[in-house]
């Protein structure tokens, strides 16, 4: 007997097919604000990095404007503080860079300082990137008011592609605790 009842059309592509739809690429940048919720992009930006047989840059950017809102920083203070983030995030992205690279993945910590939008960009310039991999946050309205978004800001100039992937609204960015202080 046959059975003439109509099947609902499946889709060619699934869900791990579009995973799989990623550009091929030599280098990818991704940014790392530090907070659990970056984990995530990382792990996909790893996952793109394996795929393509690609090297990997892990950056992150303090913004001394964002930590001194008095704007004036003494210069012997300022070179502290830079040297000091530097060292911090280098300390919390090798753990990640050692997992890349038992993966098989030719990895970099990039630790800069400036305005995040810029310093992102310059990297990606300098660096010849081929794919920027970053979060977007969830914040308030007025909080991406004041502060703007990092995500918007490199969208506007990129010289690649870029893919933004939604942080966690649940997982801040690590507090400033966990972060060297301000020099006075």
């Amino acid at each position: 007997m046959n059975d003439t009842t109509a099947k609902p059309a499946q889709s060619p592509i699934t869900s791990y097919d579009i995973a799989l739809a990623t550009p091929v690429c030599h280098r990818v940048l991704v940014a790392h604000d530090l907070s659990p919720g970056a984990l995530a992009i990382f792990e996909r930006a790893l996952q793109i990095a394996l795929r393509s047989k690609a090297r990997l840059f892990l950056a992150h950017v303090d913004d001394p404007l964002r930590v001194n809102t008095l704007g004036f920083m003494p210069p012997e203070s300022y070179e502290q503080w830079v040297h000091g983030c530097q060292e911090q995030v280098r300390r919390q992205l090798e753990p990640l860079a050692a997992q890349a690279q038992k993966a098989g993945v030719e990895t970099q910590i990039l630790a800069l300082v400036g305005s995040r939008g810029d310093e992102l960009l310059d990297a990606a310039r300098l660096h010849h990137i081929d794919l920027i991999i970053t979060g977007f946050h969830h914040h308030h309205w007025l909080a991406r008011l004041i502060g703007g978004s990092t995500a918007i800001d490199i969208v506007k100039e990129a010289p690649c592609p870029i893919l933004i992937l939604p942080n966690s609204p649940n997982q801040p960015p690590a507090p400033a605790s966990n972060r060297p202080p301000a020099a006075p």
